[in-house]
């Protein structure tokens, strides 16, 4: 199964749904975000953008973190998508085999980018984003920045 990760404020949007959605030949598409998982409206939107190659689902963190412990789900291959890096750490610090986290947009959304370290062009972080990002480092996860399938992955490690 795959379980990849991928950071991105977006969440679903055209890039996720087509580019990664082909390229890791996905069977599910994965939100984990409390917000969105009791917001109606949001997710209503979130599983259209999905589109109808992949079925998607809107979920609270810690029932993805069941979802993804349920052997039943072994055979399936799942993006599962957060929006921010405490979420990802949470997910990967309860859910064992997660091959890698991959950072796409994040950083512009909350507080502004003058305050906060440039580690690409798409990813902006403060103090307490980049202790968790070494936290996700720290469990031998790898944690990569790559918008789209076509871009060469970039290793994060060494960034925070």
């Amino acid at each position: 199964m795959n379980k990849m990760i991928r950071i991105d404020e977006r969440l679903i949007h055209g890039q996720v749904a087509y580019l990664w959605t082909k390229h890791l030949n996905l069977d599910r598409i994965l939100v984990a975000n409390d917000s969105v998982a009791n917001n109606e409206i949001q997710k209503t939107s979130l599983v259209m953008a999905a589109g109808d190659r992949v079925k998607a689902s809107i979920v609270e963190v810690k029932d993805a973190i069941d979802i993804l412990n349920d052997e039943r789900i072994n055979n399936l291959k799942v993006l599962v998508l957060v929006n921010n890096p405490q979420d990802a750490l949470y997910i990967c610090q309860n859910v064992t085999d997660i091959p890698k986290v991959n950072v796409g947009n994040y950083g512009r959304v909350n507080g502004k980018i003058s305050e906060k370290k440039t580690i690409t062009d798409n990813l902006y972080v403060n103090e307490e984003d980049s202790g968790i990002f070494k936290k996700i480092i720290d469990l031998k996860i790898p944690l990569e920045y790559q918008l789209v399938p076509d871009n060469t992955p970039a290793n994060l490690k060494n960034k925070f």
